[in-house]
């Protein structure tokens, strides 16, 4: 059960904080140790040309930093799987200045900025 949505980029997705993982046997429900779960951002889910291009979430404990250099921004799928079993949902990562990065040649970058006139 995703327990959040949207990112900012460079922000973390936690294991612990982000998702927990519920199995049934019997109809009995129980939550996993999200340490043992698999979990994968496919960063291109829109792109029907290009094959897949999926990021290993760490198993430790540490957030894992979504940066534009490695999942890019937009839509992302995180896919967990536990014993054979997957499932899927959508997160957004999201630039909230707006900004391009840019090369650092012409004064863009991330952040904000105080024009002198």
């Amino acid at each position: 059960m995703p327990r959040r949505l949207i990112y900012e980029e460079g922000g973390d997705f936690t294991r612990a904080d982000d998702l927990w993982v519920f199995a049934s046997a019997r109809g009995i429900v129980q939550r996993l140790d999200i340490n043992i779960i698999d979990i994968k951002i496919i960063t291109n889910p829109d792109d029907t040309v290009n094959p897949p291009n999926i990021v290993q979430v760490p198993f430790n404990g540490n957030g894992f930093q979504l940066l534009r250099s490695v999942v890019g921004i937009g839509r992302k799928v995180v896919s967990v799987s536990h014993k054979g079993m997957t499932a899927e949902y959508s997160i957004e990562i999201e630039n909230l200045l707006g900004t391009d990065p840019g090369d650092g040649d012409n004064g863009g970058g991330m952040g904000g900025f105080i024009k002198w006139e």
